[in-house]
């Protein structure tokens, strides 16, 4: 594909309305669009690193399997990671999915619980 083409192509998905000016609100759109997509691709990393058998979830074990190679034991015991899995694990289920994970990083992160979470990007 020409660089002229590919440029065309990307005017038209941020052409929302059709009208073949890219406006304010389009262009606003487009740039938090990519932020978010970004921001999840990091949130995506980071829930890797505690969902350490790639099962799509992740277990009180492997919450106090990573929280102990990282922190002192006397600093952070076996119950306070079990009160971070219930506070977490929003569903009950027992594990702490990609979307209960975002809302948590959110949380911490001062954004609003009620952002929309996409789900588990495709590896």
């Amino acid at each position: 594909m020409e660089c002229t083409e590919h440029i065309k192509d990307l005017l038209k998905t941020v052409d929302a309305d059709g009208s073949g000016v890219i406006n304010y609100t389009e262009f606003i759109a487009a740039t938090l669009a990519k932020e978010q997509t970004q921001e999840e691709g990091l949130l995506w990393a980071a829930f890797k690193i505690f969902d350490q058998d790639s099962s799509g979830t992740i277990t009180v074990e492997e919450l106090m399997e990573v929280f102990k190679n990282r922190f002192d034991e006397n600093e952070l015991g076996d119950q306070h990671i079990e009160d971070v899995m219930a506070e977490v694990d929003t569903n009950g289920d027992g594990v702490i999915d990609f979307p209960e994970f975002c809302a948590m990083m959110r949380k911490a992160d001062g954004i609003a619980e009620d952002a929309e979470v996409a789900p588990e990007p495709e590896t």
